[in-house]
């Protein structure tokens, strides 16, 4: 049976980039961003593409893509797209953001008006720390009284005193290849996998951990319309395997598949955006 579920893969099209040691996280350390930012990846995050109601420039459909082993597929299935539509609305999508390592793209996200529920879990104690602390209460206080609070989408009462209480995120230490993770089935909308897969296959047990954290995330997710959104260098054929059941059948699970190709983001060491040309440093 076909569930209201779609697949997202960021195809990035570039040679796969060393990342930093978990060891190498230090409680004072920036945000360091894997692959890709909010800013690359923010046009993609919107209900049309999530739910594959509507095109993207740099999405493809696989008879388009030929022989040109660096563009992107798109498999675009419009089944259940009314439902996922329904469920990607940022002020009331759940995310749950796997392998967030001290990235800052929860909190892009949540500041710029995803507030259904934000939940971060990431292998390392030290970076989960670090989160807890960099989002604190004043964090909050400051998103409700700073001079960026109206470009924040945060709801103010009629009096205008800003009283209403902003949703906090959540940060925790899990490991994701300890399956099932501590939540009721159908508890997100949107799961975002930001290299985390890639990861995941470059470890001992590769395999069996990517294909049990695939069915659990079919377990979180809402049945009745939701989206796992994968970033990977890999290429897409050897990501789609992972999604399908045991006699190789994608639509078992999932109702649409929409791959975008996002150009790659050139950095310099501290993991900041650089130039638009010369290596990855």
């Amino acid at each position: 049976m076909v569930v209201a579920r779609t697949w997202n893969c960021i195809d990035l099209n570039v040679m796969f980039v060393s990342t930093i040691a978990l060891s190498r996280f230090h409680s004072d350390q920036p945000p360091y961003e894997w692959y890709q930012d909010y800013h690359t990846l923010s046009h993609l995050l919107n209900p049309h593409t999530l739910s594959g109601t509507g095109g993207h420039p740099n999405m493809v459909s696989m008879t388009d893509r030929a022989d040109d082993a660096s563009a992107s597929t798109a498999i675009v299935t419009n089944a259940s797209a009314v439902k996922v539509y329904d469920c990607m609305h940022p002020s009331k999508c759940r995310v749950l953001i796997l392998g967030c390592g001290n990235s800052s793209l929860g909190a892009n996200m949540f500041e710029a008006g995803w507030r259904g529920g934000m939940t971060q879990l990431d292998y390392s104690s030290v970076v989960i720390d670090q989160m807890k602390k960099r989002y604190n209460d004043q964090y909050y206080q400051h998103l409700i009284f700073g001079p960026h609070a109206a470009a924040a989408n945060l709801n103010i009462d009629n009096n205008n005193n800003k009283s209403k209480q902003v949703p906090k995120m959540d940060f925790l230490c899990l490991d994701v290849t300890q399956t099932p993770l501590p939540f009721d089935g159908g508890s997100f909308d949107l799961i975002i996998c930001k290299g985390l897969f890639d990861a995941l296959l470059c470890s001992a047990n590769s395999v069996f951990n990517v294909r049990r954290l695939v069915k659990d995330c079919l377990r979180l997710l809402n049945d009745n319309g939701g989206a796992l959104m994968i970033c990977t260098y890999g290429n897409p054929d050897n990501r789609v395997v992972f999604l399908e059941d045991e006699e190789g059948d994608l639509t078992t699970y999932w109702a649409g598949v929409h791959l975008h190709k996002v150009p790659s983001r050139i950095r310099n060491s501290n993991g900041k955006n650089g130039s638009n040309h010369g290596p990855i440093k």
